[in-house]
């Protein structure tokens, strides 16, 4: 294989290459499918390929471009979840048109989809494990650890094969089946191919003073709701107990606003979200559903904090300038996604936070390169340590003008990140490596099932541990991880079926939506249950 084959961009073609042969190919007749798979086999062989030369690049070649045998691999992983869709989806329902999946060919399929997700997981993991270890930038670290932390959290990192296994799980007929696997594997193109070009992104020489201070930080829970909470925390702690300030731009049905409103007493929100007035725009055009329905719905999430949460429809921007200067003490974006649109809405609020304050957003991810390059712009325009975790980022504004634009203090890249590389058969080949990477994959997709659902049983169940109980010593011991798995998080899983008994069991991602409102042993045992079921993927031995 020619050198320049050995890099990310070129993993992110011979990935892109094969999807769109595949794509093309069953766009055919029924009759043309099976000569596909045979053309998908032999694309596949030659990434399979690429992908092992790649793992065995001599280190000092790999030190000329941080991260580029990880990237490239991450590439080639959506790659091989694209080859596995396709096999998994074509083979159930070839020449079937109408007909559904029986429950026992559909959990087929769903295993797959598992499979395919937790082995993104892995690689993304250690892929981040590696990067931290090289002293990669903060940004390319984060766009990373965001693929595993999305798709934990949802079932799969893109939206069109988390639409697949709801199909899958719940409707099961095949014509439609065939269609939305379509979307499936035309999004891991599009992911392939953003991985590939991430280095392009943010590697910039002029800007390497600045980004080489930012940081990736793992120890600040996996959600929104995680992030904000410890950001506020430390807001109050310099507060004298005065009331904190904080706008959230882009509410929708205004879940976080009512788990941040709940947690925190003394938080007042505003509440900004332009909802039917956004302009130019009909019920079908809002693809989150119809706007004036979700206003009704994130009001009456909040009307018991309406003494402290106000709803300000209107458009950022616009609603921005109503708000005195330095008033904020902290401001979240998650509105327009364009970068037009979160430029705007970084300048236009960032006058309205006060010094020492805190403005943050969310979706810094490879799905949103808008987002991702009007917060590089805003650090690396102003001069500003940008902070990140899997789901949000932050920078904090100088308590004075004379606080230096280039931060002068030093960090780490990456902070509560376990940096020895995570060997589970993605870098060392073998036989042993290859039995140390399955254990690892039927873990993470038995973790999986109940996130994304389609599970054949009727109730939840506990997720194995997956290594041993004194695996992690001397950080946690085997007494405490024995009574936190069988005892704890068994308690959760016992009260979220007593709760259902009679009723139908969604998906723990779909039970958490609606958990809030429909009580404590919904918010406490489902949401507990949920959490668990991550919180033992999150971690695994040396």
């Amino acid at each position: 294989m020619e050198p320049a084959t050995r890099d990310g961009a070129a993993g992110g073609r011979v990935v892109r290459a094969t999807l769109v042969a595949s794509l093309a190919a069953v766009s055919l007749r029924s009759a043309s499918v099976a000569a596909a798979f045979t053309s998908l086999e032999v694309e596949l062989a030659r990434l399979e390929t690429f992908f092992n030369e790649t793992s065995a690049l001599d280190p000092r070649v790999v030190s000329l471009r941080p991260g580029g045998p990880e990237l490239a691999a991450l590439a080639a992983e959506f790659g091989f979840g694209g080859r596995a869709t396709l096999a998994a989806a074509g083979r159930a329902c070839l020449g079937r048109g109408e007909d559904a999946l029986e429950p026992a060919e559909a959990e087929v399929v769903l295993e797959v989809l598992r499979r395919s997700a937790a082995n993104l997981v892995l690689r993304a993991r250690g892929a981040v494990a590696r990067l931290c270890a090289q002293a990669a930038p903060a940004p390319m670290i984060v766009l990373v650890a965001g693929i595993a932390s999305r798709t934990l959290q949802a079932g799969s990192f893109m939206p069109g094969c988390r639409q697949l296994a709801e199909v899958v799980a719940t409707d099961r007929r095949c014509k439609k089946i065939n269609d939305i696997a379509m979307f499936c594997l035309q999004d891991l193109s599009f992911a392939s191919n953003l991985v590939a070009a991430v280095p392009s992104w943010i590697w910039f020489a002029k800007d390497l003073p600045v980004v080489s201070r930012w940081t990736y930080h793992e120890d600040m829970g996996s959600s929104r709701f995680d992030g904000l909470e410890l950001l506020l925390l430390k807001l109050a702690d310099g507060s004298d107990g005065a009331p904190l300030l904080m706008a959230e731009v882009g509410v929708w049905h205004a879940e976080l606003s009512e788990q941040l409103l709940e947690r925190f007493s003394s938080l007042r929100m505003l509440l900004v979200d332009p909802y039917h007035l956004r302009p130019g725009g009909t019920p079908k055009d809002q693809l989150q559903g119809y706007s004036a329905k979700a206003l009704d719905l994130g009001s009456s999430r909040t009307q018991r904090y309406r003494d402290r949460a106000t709803h300000v429809v209107q458009a950022s921007v616009a609603a921005a300038d109503w708000v005195a200067s330095e008033s904020v003490d902290l401001v979240f974006i998650d509105g327009d996604h364009s970068y037009e649109g979160a430029a705007s809405d970084i300048a236009a609020w960032w006058p309205t936070v006060r010094p020492g304050g805190i403005l943050a957003g969310h979706d810094y991810t490879l799905i949103w390169p808008g987002v991702v390059r009007a917060v590089n712009e805003l650090g690396v325009n102003r001069g500003l340590a940008v902070h990140f975790t899997p789901e949000i980022w932050w920078v904090e504004k100088p308590l004075s003008a004379l606080a230096g634009s280039v931060p002068t203090e030093t960090s780490s890249v990456c902070v509560g990140v376990r940096t020895r590389c995570l060997n589970l058969g993605f870098v060392a080949l073998g036989a042993e490596a290859s039995s140390r990477r399955a254990a690892a994959t039927n873990w993470m997709a038995a973790g999986l099932a109940g996130i994304m659902g389609g599970q054949a049983a009727q109730a939840y169940e506990l997720p194995p541990l997956g290594y041993a109980y004194d695996a992690l010593e001397p950080s946690i011991d085997k007494a405490t991880m024995e009574f936190h798995h069988d005892k704890h998080h068994q308690t959760y899983v016992t009260n979220i079926n007593k709760a259902l008994e009679g009723k139908t069991q969604p998906s723990l991602v779909d039970l958490q939506r609606t958990a809030i409102k429909d009580g404590p042993a919904f918010r406490n045992s489902g949401g507990g249950t949920y959490n668990h079921n991550m919180f033992w993927l999150e971690m695994a031995p040396k």
